[in-house]
């Protein structure tokens, strides 16, 4: 996992996986190998310290905080429900 701080800042989500397999009779060797990678874009005022990512039981979960600033202003902005 990697956040970029291009224009426009990207995260970047990668991997790969090997494995090898032998049998016995007759001799074979099985092997495989898997990579991949996703891009995605991000809102333009991301820095790649806003960016916190968890691995847990085979789920990746990323979290990209909102600034200050935005977090203000979404509250002045809030209408109640009636």
């Amino acid at each position: 996992l990697e956040a970029q701080s291009d224009i426009p800042p990207t995260l970047v989500i990668s991997g790969r996986s090997s494995s090898k397999q032998t049998s016995e009779e007759p001799a074979r060797v099985r092997a495989s190998y898997a990579a991949f990678e996703k891009r995605v874009s991000l809102p333009p005022h991301t820095k790649p310290d806003m960016v916190e990512a968890k691995y847990d039981d085979g789920v990746l979960r990323v979290s990209v905080k909102r600034p200050e600033e935005e977090r203000q202003a979404a509250a002045r902005h809030r209408i109640p429900l009636l």
